[in-house]
């Protein structure tokens, strides 16, 4: 059984990974990329914009209208039920384009928000998105940097 990497010296777990002091060459980040995907976190699937509407309707006040309706409906009132049906049509909407819009704006900010990282590739240190780092980069980090993968200090 291997013991955790984390637990290796620094030139075992250089060995295992092939990373020198001069960093890792395009070859090896293809391999790795390949092998291990890219330094991101999986987001889960979002919500149908079906679904989102009809999760709008979930709400106790919700329900009570539409018990309001129904009862609205089996007393002859056909204004009333069709007051209360449009008010929770307008509310599931307005909810649903909320919601919507939250998402985009959240996946703007995301998108901005996109750190950097500055690492040792054949030899040269350059900056890639943080998203571009393979298993066995070697990473520099300054004072007030985000650290942007896991890493060991060396």
């Amino acid at each position: 059984m291997q013991k955790p990497i984390y637990t290796l010296e620094e030139q075992e777990v250089a060995r295992i990974y092939d990373s020198t002091s001069a960093g890792l060459n395009d070859e090896q980040v293809r391999k790795f990329r390949d092998e291990h995907g890219q330094n991101k976190l999986t987001e889960e699937k979002k919500d149908g914009i079906a679904k989102v509407f009809f999760s709008q309707l979930k709400d106790l006040l919700v329900a009570i209208l539409m018990v309001a309706a129904l009862v609205s409906v089996f007393s002859g009132n056909i204004e009333s039920t069709l007051v209360i049906v449009f008010v929770l049509v307008l509310n599931a909407v307005l909810g649903t384009v909320q919601h919507v819009k939250a998402e985009k704006s959240l996946e703007s900010l995301k998108n901005l928000s996109s750190p950097k990282a500055r690492v040792m590739r054949n030899g040269q240190k350059i900056e890639i998105d943080s998203s571009e780092i393979v298993v066995g980069d070697r990473l520099f980090l300054e004072a007030g940097d985000v650290v942007p993968a896991d890493g060991r200090i060396i």
